[in-house]
Order: C-alpha cells, then sequence, then structure tokens
C-alpha cells in the first residue's frame, strides 16, 4: 500500500523528495521500527521552515478523480 502511494505521488510529482525517500526506505526494505528513534520533532520544524520557504509546493495535489 505504502508502493502505490509512493508511485501516485511521484506520478504527480517526480521531484517530491519524501516521496523518494520512502521509496528508497521500500526499496532497501528498512523496517518501520527504523523510524522509531527519529527525530519528529526537529524534522516538523525543518519542514516548516521549508514550507515558509515555498508555500505553493506545502498544498495537496490529487489526481484528476479524486
Amino acid at each position: 500500500m505504502a508502493r502505490v502511494a509512493v508511485e501516485r505521488a511521484l506520478s504527480i510529482d517526480p521531484h517530491y523528495s519524501l516521496a523518494h525517500l520512502i521509496r528508497t526506505a521500500l526499496n532497501c526494505g528498512l523496517p518501520p521500527e527504523a523510524a522509531a528513534g527519529m527525530d519528529c520533532a526537529g524534522m516538523a520544524d525543518e519542514v516548516a521552515d521549508k514550507a515558509a520557504q515555498c508555500p505553493e509546493g506545502t498544498r495537496p495535489v490529487l489526481p484528476v478523480g479524486w
């Protein structure tokens, strides 16, 4: 299911870096538990900073028919 979501995201925006990161993790067999120790608060701050720099990139884009 995650792979389908990643492929849909990349079909809409081939440069979507998070989708590429998730696809790489899936391809390498990274277990979900590996994300357990991640600094999500720090990542949230970084994402918020990037979103402020490029607000048009923060809106979701859905495929036609959704």
